[in-house]
């Protein structure tokens, strides 16, 4: 957690809100990724604080809304958080207008579908929502993927991105669709952080009121990028490297 703070710190990233809750582990996740297959945790320690607080005064609750996005990562990761505040606060940000988004990733534990049973409260607040295709299945128990979009769609979100992996993504709006290929910018080292950076490369280029398929391949060069280091951050390249790429796609 230290580690965390202190790396984000020196980044530039603004780390007031983060509590560091004495006592308490940090989770720990060990991954597998053989023969192409998708990454899942092979084993894990869970955390033992919470993944974020369960009680927002409401002075944290306008510094936390203090922006222009609400974004929350692993939703469906933590049992305990389902059905909570997070649903207020969401409900929150769209009242206040920002952009909400959400990639609610998977159980740490044996879960049958449809995983959205759990979800769709907190679905109906989202703008955006990003998951890759094994969680699109899952959250709908659906194998088709325009299928699957459709749920998700109907359950709230304007937007829904599917993470395919090497062959790219897919973003879905009512009665719309649009297909993104991978973009290959050197040797495949380590996903681990590439649907991560994907998210983050899609966001940037949302507020720029780029259109959609502008930020899908800005996304995915963002992701195209990362995969060629070790761990999610090493190789992510600076923007403007990444705008320079942009640019000799047209």
């Amino acid at each position: 957690g230290a580690f965390i703070h202190n790396s984000l710190r020196r980044d530039g990233v603004d780390v007031h809100a983060i509590q560091m809750v004495p006592d308490t582990l940090a989770g720990i996740g060990v991954y597998m990724l053989l023969f192409g297959s998708r990454k899942r945790p092979l084993t894990y320690r869970l955390p033992t604080h919470e993944p974020w607080p369960q009680f927002y005064s409401l002075e944290s609750i306008d510094d936390l809304l203090d922006a222009r996005i609400l974004h929350n990562g692993g939703y469906l990761h933590f049992k305990d958080v389902w059905q909570g505040v997070t649903v207020d606060i969401f409900q929150e940000a769209k009242a206040r207008q920002l952009l909400t988004t959400m990639d609610p990733q998977f159980p740490l534990f044996a879960m049958q579908a449809p995983w959205l049973v759990e979800i769709e409260d907190v679905l109906e607040f989202v703008d955006i929502l990003f998951c890759d295709e094994t969680e699109a299945c899952m959250m709908t128990a659906e194998e088709d993927l325009t299928a699957c979009a459709k749920i998700l769609l109907d359950a709230g979100p304007e937007l829904v991105i599917i993470k395919q992996g090497a062959e790219g993504a897919t973003i879905f709006k009512q009665g719309w669709q649009h297909h993104q290929s991978a973009i290959v910018v050197g040797e495949l080292v380590d996903s681990i952080g590439a649907g991560d950076a994907f998210d983050a490369g899609f966001l940037y280029a949302t507020l720029q009121k780029w259109p959609l398929e502008k930020r899908m391949l800005f996304a995915s060069l963002a992701a195209g990028f990362t995969v060629t280091g070790v761990g999610g951050t090493n190789t992510f390249p600076e923007l403007d490297e990444l705008l320079h790429t942009l640019s000799e796609y047209g």
